[in-house]
This record gives C-alpha cells, sequence and structure tokens, in this order.
C-alpha cells in the first residue's frame, strides 16, 4: 500500500488539504487532477468519509 500525505493549508481564510504521496496518477495540470480525483468515488470517499 502506499502512504499518502496530507497537508491541512489555508490562504485567504479558504481552508483546503494538499494530498501528495499517491502513486501512478499522471495529470497535465493540477485543475486536471482536482477534477478527475473528485470524480473518482473511490478516492472522494476515502477523503471524505
Amino acid at each position: 500500500m502506499d502512504e499518502i500525505t496530507v497537508f491541512n493549508t489555508h490562504c485567504c481564510g479558504e481552508i483546503g488539504d494538499v494530498v501528495t504521496g499517491i502513486q501512478d496518477l499522471n495529470f497535465k495540470s493540477p485543475k486536471e487532477a482536482s477534477s478527475k480525483l473528485f470524480k473518482d468515488k473511490k478516492w472522494r470517499n476515502f477523503f471524505f468519509e
């Protein structure tokens, strides 16, 4: 199993999580990665449960 790291961040009052360490995911931009990972129910359920 891969080890992942989640950093809780904030900028100008907006709170978000930065996830690092997920192997074998190749995206052209952070926006593309965010969109596709959110649509993937496996990852969405992992982070939001």
